[in-house]
């Protein structure tokens, strides 16, 4: 697994080897359980219960696609997820090897090498994937809550797979080669296209300039004609599905009250301007875009990176794409949330590995090795903290449901729960202590309740107050 010719591995101790798998094993193993006690929150509950009432998978899409939205990928799955508790707990075992998948797909998109279980092209991929994970804006809503993984991760890994297909027929496309697996695989193409066509407006515009940009290359270099059938299949399935996205009824319904000084351009420009900086560099966050840019910063310098040539092209159409993803926002950003940057940052990250394809110096081993180790401690210690914040919120959550049942059985109107104490990681969803006050008050009337509220009294638990990992040092 590990090859001696590779210039990182050469040299590298074998217990150092083994410690660094440790970690990388170490750190899927907590991330994944982080994901694993995440407990229901908000939208989980809220759209579990539009099911409900719905009646049937089939009522409940079509009250979404009327009133809602028109991405029928999201609510599809959805509708599946939350269904059942089993179905729920599938999914939640599937989050992980989806990201997992979707660096696969991000690593591909960018070199047009397969990620292999070998060196080097492993460690390449598994840069690309840890860097995508600590680079991630709002992780909590866009990868470890269920439903978010419903609108954001899982409609980006059918996204940038179906673009993979795309990059497999460039390739040969470029080598001469026409080959066309027959009908049924175009037929295959536009059922993907569609699917994935009404997935998300900004992976759609994001894909569209990226195959625009690969397409004219080919054109450029007269190889537009060597593409195979099914790919102009799958183009026309994507217009269809995009098409199902954007003539849905309830995105209309739903954009009508966020709109407020649209009318003024200098209003919208300013505005924009300042989600851009969002999207990109955290602005009004803790963060600032610390962990993103210095992901970027470690995948430049530990390749060969340029901006000319081919591999140039590659990286500014990557880069044009993602910016193309926070274009349809333009008009919506006083309703914008950090997750919308989600697919811009996938973009990104595809970007700066085109620019700069694994290819490091024998003389840079070392400090290849010892980033390696940095980047794999990082993902561990994410996912450990993780763990310990979501297991806490896990019980404070199963606690206060036990509340609110109790007061229904012992004939109670009202229902008083504390305030959620846990301190949150960057992988923990919770609410904040106004919307968690709408969010008791709904789930008591729904278990029959006349209402529900936070318990205000001297010596209650107070929001934020619980410090998981101080709280497991003191039980060592």
């Amino acid at each position: 697994m590990l090859e001696a010719s590779d210039p990182a591995a050469a040299g590298m101790n074998p217990w150092a080897q083994w410690l660094l798998r440790a970690l990388i094993v170490m750190g899927a193993g907590f991330v994944g359980l982080a994901i694993w006690v995440q407990p229901s929150a908000a939208d989980d509950w809220y759209v579990g219960w539009q099911l409900a009432d719905a009646g049937s998978a089939w009522a409940f899409l079509k009250q979404m696609y009327l009133g809602w939205s028109g991405r029928m990928f999201t609510m599809a799955v959805a509708s599946v997820v939350l269904d059942n508790p089993t179905a729920t707990a599938v999914f939640k075992l599937a989050i992980l090897p989806c990201f997992v998948f979707l660096g696969a797909c991000v690593h591909y998109l960018a070199t047009g090498k397969p990620p292999r279980l070998e060196r080097p092209e492993a460690r390449g991929f598994l840069l690309t994937t840890a860097v995508l994970w600590l680079g991630i804006p709002v992780a909590s809503e866009t990868v470890v809550q269920v439903t978010g993984a419903c609108a954001y991760l899982f409609p980006a890994a059918a996204g940038f797979g179906f673009l993979s297909l795309f990059r497999q027929a460039r390739d040969q496309a470029q080598r001469g080669k026409v080959v066309s697996a027959g009908w049924l695989a175009c037929a295959g193409w536009v059922f993907a296209g569609a699917v994935v066509g009404t997935a998300n407006e900004q992976l759609f515009a994001g894909m569209v300039v990226l195959l625009g940009g690969w397409g004219w290359l080919l054109w450029r270099d007269k190889q537009l004609r060597n593409l195979p059938p099914e790919v102009w299949w799958g183009l026309a399935g994507l217009l269809i599905g995009v098409l199902i996205l954007l003539g849905a009824p309830g995105n209309y319904v739903r954009m009508g009250a966020q709109t407020e000084g649209t009318d003024r351009l200098l209003t919208v420009v300013s505005r924009f301007a300042m989600y851009l900086g969002g999207a990109y560099f955290g602005l009004g966050t803790a963060d600032t875009g610390r962990a993103l840019w210095l992901g970027l910063a470690v995948i430049i310098l530990s390749g060969s990176f340029t901006l000319g040539g081919q591999r140039g092209k590659e990286a500014l159409i990557g880069v044009a794409a993602s910016l193309a993803t926070l274009a349809p926002m333009v008009l919506l950003v006083n309703f914008a949330s950090p997750r919308t940057s989600f697919f811009a940052v996938i973009f990104l990250v595809m970007a700066a590995r085109a620019a700069a394809p694994q290819k490091p110096e024998p003389s840079g081993a070392n400090a290849i090795r010892l980033v390696a180790f940095a980047i794999a401690f990082l993902v561990a210690i994410d996912g450990f903290v993780g763990w310990a914040a979501n297991r806490s919120l896990q019980i404070e959550e199963a606690a206060r449901l036990a509340v609110i049942r109790q007061s229904v059985v012992e004939g109670k109107q009202e229902a008083v729960v504390p305030y959620l104490a846990t301190i949150p990681s960057r992988l923990t969803f919770m609410l904040n202590p106004e919307h968690d006050r709408i969010f008791v008050l709904n789930m008591s009337k729904r278990q029959g309740l006349s209402g529900g509220r936070h318990d205000d009294s001297p010596g209650a638990p107070r929001p934020y107050t619980v410090n998981t990992l101080k709280k497991l040092k003191n039980l060592l």
